[in-house]
Protein backbone atom coordinates (compact mmCIF):
# COMPACT_ATOMS: atom_id res chain seq x y z
CA UNK A 1 0.00 0.00 0.00
CA UNK A 2 1.07 3.45 -0.56
CA UNK A 3 -0.61 6.91 -0.01
CA UNK A 4 0.68 10.35 -0.68
CA UNK A 5 -2.41 11.97 -0.88
CA UNK A 6 -2.39 15.67 -0.61
CA UNK A 7 1.16 16.61 -0.18
CA UNK A 8 1.35 19.51 -1.75
CA UNK A 9 3.30 18.38 -4.28
CA UNK A 10 4.17 20.71 -7.21
CA UNK A 11 3.88 19.46 -10.78
CA UNK A 12 7.60 19.25 -10.94
CA UNK A 13 7.84 17.65 -7.64
CA UNK A 14 5.15 14.80 -8.87
CA UNK A 15 6.81 14.54 -11.87
CA UNK A 16 9.71 13.07 -9.53
CA UNK A 17 7.26 10.91 -7.63
CA UNK A 18 6.30 9.28 -11.19
CA UNK A 19 9.75 8.89 -12.64
CA UNK A 20 11.01 7.15 -9.62
CA UNK A 21 9.62 3.89 -10.98
CA UNK A 22 6.16 4.13 -8.95
CA UNK A 23 4.33 3.22 -12.47
CA UNK A 24 6.48 0.63 -13.08
CA UNK A 25 5.91 -1.05 -9.40
CA UNK A 26 4.48 -4.61 -10.27
CA UNK A 27 3.93 -5.00 -5.98
CA UNK A 28 1.74 -1.91 -5.24
CA UNK A 29 -1.89 -3.19 -4.74
CA UNK A 30 -3.18 0.16 -3.33
CA UNK A 31 -2.38 3.50 -4.26
CA UNK A 32 -3.69 6.33 -3.11
CA UNK A 33 -2.58 10.00 -5.09
CA UNK A 34 -5.74 12.45 -4.22
CA UNK A 35 -5.26 16.07 -4.48
CA UNK A 36 -1.85 16.04 -5.88
CA UNK A 37 -1.26 17.53 -9.09
CA UNK A 38 -0.85 15.09 -12.15
CA UNK A 39 -1.43 17.42 -14.88
CA UNK A 40 -0.53 16.51 -18.62
CA UNK A 41 2.03 15.13 -19.97
CA UNK A 42 2.55 13.67 -16.63
CA UNK A 43 -0.90 12.40 -16.27
CA UNK A 44 -1.28 11.19 -19.34
CA UNK A 45 1.73 9.43 -19.15
CA UNK A 46 0.96 7.80 -15.73
CA UNK A 47 -2.12 6.51 -17.17
CA UNK A 48 -0.19 4.91 -20.14
CA UNK A 49 2.27 3.13 -17.81
CA UNK A 50 -0.72 1.74 -15.74
CA UNK A 51 -0.79 -1.44 -17.09
CA UNK A 52 2.42 -2.54 -15.74
CA UNK A 53 1.64 -2.48 -12.13
CA UNK A 54 0.18 -5.96 -12.31
CA UNK A 55 -0.95 -6.39 -8.33
CA UNK A 56 -2.87 -3.06 -8.27
CA UNK A 57 -6.42 -2.98 -6.73
CA UNK A 58 -7.10 0.35 -5.45
CA UNK A 59 -6.81 3.35 -7.41
CA UNK A 60 -7.70 7.12 -5.80
CA UNK A 61 -6.45 9.83 -8.78
CA UNK A 62 -9.45 12.14 -7.26
CA UNK A 63 -8.86 15.61 -7.62
CA UNK A 64 -5.42 15.51 -9.69
CA UNK A 65 -6.29 17.53 -12.06
CA UNK A 66 -6.84 15.05 -14.98
CA UNK A 67 -7.31 15.78 -18.40
CA UNK A 68 -9.62 14.08 -21.07
CA UNK A 69 -6.30 12.60 -23.12
CA UNK A 70 -5.42 11.37 -19.47
CA UNK A 71 -9.13 9.34 -19.38
CA UNK A 72 -8.33 8.08 -22.98
CA UNK A 73 -4.74 6.74 -21.71
CA UNK A 74 -6.48 5.23 -19.23
CA UNK A 75 -9.04 3.11 -20.89
CA UNK A 76 -6.46 1.75 -23.02
CA UNK A 77 -4.43 0.69 -19.51
CA UNK A 78 -7.45 -0.40 -17.89
CA UNK A 79 -8.24 -2.62 -20.94
CA UNK A 80 -5.19 -4.44 -20.51
CA UNK A 81 -5.84 -4.76 -16.35
CA UNK A 82 -7.42 -7.88 -14.67
CA UNK A 83 -6.47 -6.41 -10.86
CA UNK A 84 -8.29 -3.26 -10.89
CA UNK A 85 -11.14 -3.49 -8.68
CA UNK A 86 -11.88 0.16 -7.16
CA UNK A 87 -11.31 3.80 -9.20
CA UNK A 88 -11.69 7.05 -8.17
CA UNK A 89 -11.85 9.32 -10.62
CA UNK A 90 -14.19 12.24 -9.29
CA UNK A 91 -12.90 15.96 -9.44
CA UNK A 92 -11.00 15.87 -12.75
CA UNK A 93 -11.99 16.86 -15.82
CA UNK A 94 -12.14 13.69 -17.97
CA UNK A 95 -15.20 14.63 -19.60
CA UNK A 96 -16.92 12.98 -22.47
CA UNK A 97 -13.92 12.20 -24.54
CA UNK A 98 -12.75 10.24 -21.86
CA UNK A 99 -15.35 8.74 -20.37
CA UNK A 100 -16.59 7.03 -23.78
CA UNK A 101 -12.81 5.41 -23.93
CA UNK A 102 -13.84 3.98 -20.47
CA UNK A 103 -16.89 3.25 -20.86
CA UNK A 104 -15.85 1.19 -23.53
CA UNK A 105 -13.40 -0.84 -21.97
CA UNK A 106 -16.47 -1.24 -19.25
CA UNK A 107 -18.72 -3.41 -22.05
CA UNK A 108 -15.44 -6.44 -21.17
CA UNK A 109 -14.02 -6.04 -17.91
CA UNK A 110 -14.35 -8.36 -15.46
CA UNK A 111 -12.76 -6.72 -12.54
CA UNK A 112 -13.85 -2.78 -11.71
CA UNK A 113 -16.34 -3.35 -9.22
CA UNK A 114 -16.69 0.28 -8.46
CA UNK A 115 -15.84 3.39 -10.32
CA UNK A 116 -16.42 7.32 -9.34
CA UNK A 117 -16.16 9.91 -11.85
CA UNK A 118 -17.85 12.11 -10.06
CA UNK A 119 -17.32 16.30 -11.10
CA UNK A 120 -15.85 15.29 -14.40
CA UNK A 121 -17.95 17.71 -16.81
CA UNK A 122 -19.45 14.88 -18.30
CA UNK A 123 -22.33 15.40 -20.80
CA UNK A 124 -25.22 13.53 -22.44
CA UNK A 125 -23.09 12.00 -25.66
CA UNK A 126 -21.91 9.36 -23.02
CA UNK A 127 -25.76 8.31 -22.99
CA UNK A 128 -26.27 5.11 -25.38
CA UNK A 129 -22.97 3.83 -24.35
CA UNK A 130 -23.48 4.53 -20.41
CA UNK A 131 -27.04 1.70 -21.16
CA UNK A 132 -25.08 -0.56 -23.09
CA UNK A 133 -22.61 -1.01 -20.19
CA UNK A 134 -25.47 -0.94 -17.38
CA UNK A 135 -27.59 -3.67 -19.23
CA UNK A 136 -24.13 -5.62 -20.06
CA UNK A 137 -21.49 -5.66 -17.41
CA UNK A 138 -22.25 -8.06 -14.61
CA UNK A 139 -19.22 -6.89 -12.55
CA UNK A 140 -19.33 -2.91 -11.70
CA UNK A 141 -21.91 -2.80 -8.53
CA UNK A 142 -21.18 0.63 -7.54
CA UNK A 143 -21.27 3.74 -10.13
CA UNK A 144 -21.34 7.19 -9.41
CA UNK A 145 -21.61 10.43 -12.12
CA UNK A 146 -22.84 12.45 -9.21
CA UNK A 147 -22.67 16.78 -10.36
CA UNK A 148 -21.92 15.59 -14.29
CA UNK A 149 -24.12 17.20 -16.84
CA UNK A 150 -25.39 13.82 -17.99
CA UNK A 151 -29.41 14.66 -18.38
CA UNK A 152 -32.36 13.24 -19.51
CA UNK A 153 -30.94 11.26 -22.15
CA UNK A 154 -28.85 9.72 -19.65
CA UNK A 155 -31.34 9.04 -17.49
CA UNK A 156 -33.63 7.33 -20.01
CA UNK A 157 -30.30 5.41 -21.45
CA UNK A 158 -29.82 4.09 -17.26
CA UNK A 159 -34.25 3.44 -17.36
CA UNK A 160 -33.75 1.34 -20.37
CA UNK A 161 -31.29 -0.83 -19.03
CA UNK A 162 -30.76 -0.96 -15.36
CA UNK A 163 -33.50 -3.63 -15.10
CA UNK A 164 -31.08 -6.44 -17.32
CA UNK A 165 -28.52 -5.51 -14.72
CA UNK A 166 -29.01 -6.92 -11.15
CA UNK A 167 -25.34 -6.43 -10.47
CA UNK A 168 -25.64 -3.06 -9.80
CA UNK A 169 -26.48 -2.19 -6.75
CA UNK A 170 -25.58 1.34 -6.46
CA UNK A 171 -25.71 4.55 -8.81
CA UNK A 172 -25.08 7.59 -8.17
CA UNK A 173 -26.64 10.18 -10.21
CA UNK A 174 -27.54 13.38 -7.81
CA UNK A 175 -26.99 17.20 -9.60
CA UNK A 176 -26.70 15.46 -13.04
CA UNK A 177 -29.31 18.14 -14.64
CA UNK A 178 -31.99 15.32 -14.94
CA UNK A 179 -35.78 16.36 -15.07
CA UNK A 180 -38.53 15.07 -13.02
CA UNK A 181 -39.45 13.30 -16.45
CA UNK A 182 -35.92 11.67 -16.32
CA UNK A 183 -36.26 10.59 -12.91
CA UNK A 184 -39.59 9.01 -12.83
CA UNK A 185 -38.41 6.84 -16.20
CA UNK A 186 -35.92 5.65 -14.00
Amino acid sequence: SLSISDCGFTPKEMELVLLSGLSYNQHIKFLDLHINPLLDPNGTEFMSNLANMKSLTYLDVSNCQLSSTAGVKLASSLSQSDSLIVLNLSNNQIGDEGFIEILKVLLTNQTLTELDVSNNNIGSSISELLGQVISKNRVLYSLNLTNNFIGDDAAFAIASSIGKNEGITKLSIASCRISDEGAIAI
